[in-house]
């Protein structure tokens, strides 16, 4: 019999673990453990980890969310064309990007 896996999130003051179900568990075990080499477990764990960012922000509270693709290269071509720094919130949050491209796509 397995032990069950979970998967936990950390921050200095929280922590929140999520089981994972038995079916899953089992599949993930047996993927992990065919994964001899060096380059097949990095491979793994940032296919892994690029998935699991796409997952988390469609549970994220809208202003959490992180700008798009075409958010942040219009920011970059107008803080090009203006001389301007992208303030470091803009390149986080979706809605601290929509209030610099307002503030500056006028000018």
């Amino acid at each position: 019999m397995h032990q069950g896996m979970t998967v936990a999130f950390q921050t200095g003051q929280y922590e929140y673990t999520i089981p994972i179900p038995e079916g899953t568990a089992l599949r993930l075990r047996e993927q992990i453990a065919r994964l001899t080499a060096e380059h097949e477990q990095r491979a793994f764990a940032e296919t892994l980890i690029r998935h699991l960012c796409g997952l988390l922000d469609r549970v994220l509270d809208p202003d959490l969310l992180p700008p798009t693709e075409k958010q942040v290269a219009f920011a970059f071509r107008l803080a090009n064309r203006r001389g301007i720094q992208i303030p470091p919130d803009a390149l986080i949050y979706r809605d601290a990007m929509f209030d610099f491209l307002d503030k500056y796509k006028q000018f």
